[in-house]
């Protein structure tokens, strides 16, 4: 089957929408257009563009790249057609109308149909008898319908169909293995690609987490120092504590110490009987000296 350019147009319509057609031919043999540049080459707004671009690229349809503007600070991104993914399209779609197609002739082939003269409707049986096989629009008989041109039609557009996708499916087989063969040594430099990024990105997770642990490790070091610093602290703060609790227990125990000794230096009443009858008798024994003489 070939492409022609009708085919591609209305494959393209189909998939993204008619209104991506001239941003389809402004990228057509160019790689790497600007967005603001297709927006100023068909006259519209970044953003309308960008919807256009966007659903080709979910349609697989055109490729992008993007660098960053060293003056702005934001991406550019720069967009390529991918005229290979047309037949992968033509292929899914043919294959849904032909699944349309084949639900169609199996309602036309067990269903029976009624008619109004005037072609206002076309009810099955079941519809037009509810109707009393009455046109529900102008009102008129319903007469049966004889559809065997129609299933006739559809089966003709089946077979067709059939044998284009058969074409199509031969032609996409020979664009994949073209595909695969100029991919094959992109893929080789992609995968050694991926490798080394994902080797650097091992890297540095380990030095990243090398250097939080270190970080870690800093911060319970001086934590643990606080701490033993706060605890000194508090050792300290008790020994001066228990040091003058002790000083204060001390005093008043001199005072009951110094009162007892004052105590213990008083005589008993007996000692103090005596002393006083010995100086009783030292004076008798002095006035009658003197009476004497």
């Amino acid at each position: 089957m070939k492409l022609t350019p009708e085919l591609i147009k209305n494959t393209i319509s189909s998939v993204a929408g008619e209104d991506v057609l001239p941003i389809v031919e402004k990228l057509k043999g160019r790689q790497n257009v600007s967005e603001f540049k297709l927006a100023a080459e068909i006259r519209h707004e970044i953003n309308a563009v960008r919807n256009m671009l966007y659903r080709l690229y979910h349609a697989n349809l055109v490729t992008f790249t993007r660098k960053k503007d060293k003056q702005k600070g934001w991406y550019i991104y720069y967009w390529t057609f991918n005229p290979k993914m047309i037949a992968t399209h033509i292929e899914r779609l043919g294959k849904q109308r032909l699944e349309n197609l084949r639900n169609r002739l199996a309602r036309e082939m067990g269903k029976e149909f009624y008619t109004c003269p005037d072609g206002c409707m076309r009810l099955e049986f079941v519809k037009a008898m509810d109707f009393e096989f009455k046109c529900p629009e102008c009102g008129r008989i319903m007469g049966h319908e004889d559809n065997s041109a129609m299933i006739d039609k559809i089966s003709k557009e089946i077979d067709d169909l059939e044998k284009t996708n058969d074409k199509m499916v031969a032609r996409l087989i020979g664009l994949q293995k073209e595909a695969m063969k100029e991919y094959a040594p992109k893929r080789d430099e992609l995968l050694i690609q991926k490798m080394k990024l994902q080797k650097e990105s091992e890297q540095r997770k380990a030095e990243l987490k090398k250097s939080i642990d270190a970080e870690k490790r800093a911060e319970a070091k001086k934590l643990a120092k606080k701490k033993s610093v706060v605890k000194n602290k508090a050792v300290a703060k008790k020994t001066v504590k228990k040091a003058e609790k002790a000083q204060t227990k001390k005093k008043p125990m001199q005072k009951s110490v110094k009162k007892t000794s004052k105590k213990m230096a008083k005589p008993s009443k007996a000692k103090s009987r005596s002393v006083t009858s010995r100086i009783n008798k030292l004076l008798s024994k002095v006035k009658s000296k003197r009476a004497k003489k």
